[in-house]
């Protein structure tokens, strides 16, 4: 298959301090999804994960051929800080799933931008600082800013990446 290579990830979760901290497993439990789960969620006929994946997906199955590389998404709804412990894995199997997935024309990070962990206020801006350290000037480092349920669509192959940092593959993310 040519085409694009295009890595998929992401971390969604809306976060309140007052409330028990949100575990591994209760994203387990909700909505996590890796590797070909991820296609196979985002292009089913009612999928239980936010618009942006879909609406990307869908987007880019139009537009002709492409290689998705899904590494993880995982969500949950609304809890307390996730801990910081489980936020850490996730970006360890991204970052693996990104060693392994070699050179990459994008990646494209579904971050909701709520979220809190047990040590981080910001884990979405983390991981979006992350994401572009890793796909630097070779990649297109791809976020849903302007997606929502009503329109998941606004992004396609034809519009204008966001800028990015230059590519260090020994790049890797510090807790």
């Amino acid at each position: 298959m040519s085409g694009l290579r295009v890595a998929l990830l992401g971390f969604s979760i809306e976060c309140n301090r007052f409330a028990p901290p949100a575990t591994g497993a209760d994203f387990r439990r909700r909505a996590w999804f890796e590797g070909e789960a991820m296609l196979t969620e985002a292009r089913a006929a009612a999928p239980r994960i936010a618009a942006e994946l879909p609406g990307f997906v869908a987007e880019m199955d139009a537009a002709g051929p492409w290689q998705p590389l899904p590494l993880l998404l995982a969500a949950t709804e609304p809890n307390g800080p996730v801990e910081h412990a489980a936020f850490v894995a996730m970006m360890g199997a991204w970052e693996a799933g990104l060693r392994e997935a070699g050179p990459l024309d994008a990646v494209y990070c579904v971050l909701h931008g709520a979220g809190l962990t047990t040590e981080d206020d910001d884990p979405a801006a983390r991981c979006s600082a992350w994401c572009a350290a890793w796909s630097g000037r070779t990649c297109r480092w791809l976020r849903p800013s302007t997606c929502t349920p009503t329109c998941p669509r606004r992004w396609s192959p034809r519009s204008t990446p966001r800028p990015v940092l230059p590519l260090d593959p020994e790049t890797t993310w510090t807790p």
